[in-house]
């Protein structure tokens, strides 16, 4: 084969690679069906939205936890006026 030959080859399989990836690790949308919204009031601490919402049966600590991940927050702390996106059990 010639030169040219192999650089068509190999571009066409890095770019159905680069295809492949994209369609298989793309962020997917949650079923916004599976989730509620809270207004974070004056005062309100994760900790206690946590205690509120958790299912019965989840670790207090591994809900927050959750809750930080899937708003999005790097720390624990919250604000008045903030919406969190809580997930239903």
């Amino acid at each position: 084969m010639r030169l040219k030959n192999k650089r068509r080859f190999f571009g066409a399989c890095l770019l159905l690679l680069l295809g492949i990836n994209l369609i298989a690790f793309r962020p997917r949308a949650e079923d916004p069906a599976s989730f509620q919204t809270v207004t974070v009031q004056a005062g309100d601490t994760l900790w206690e939205i946590a205690q509120e919402y958790a299912p019965a049966d989840c670790d207090i600590r591994s809900f927050v936890w959750e809750l930080k991940k899937l708003n999005r927050l790097e720390t624990g702390e919250v604000f008045e006026n903030q919406v969190l996106s809580i997930p239903l059990s």
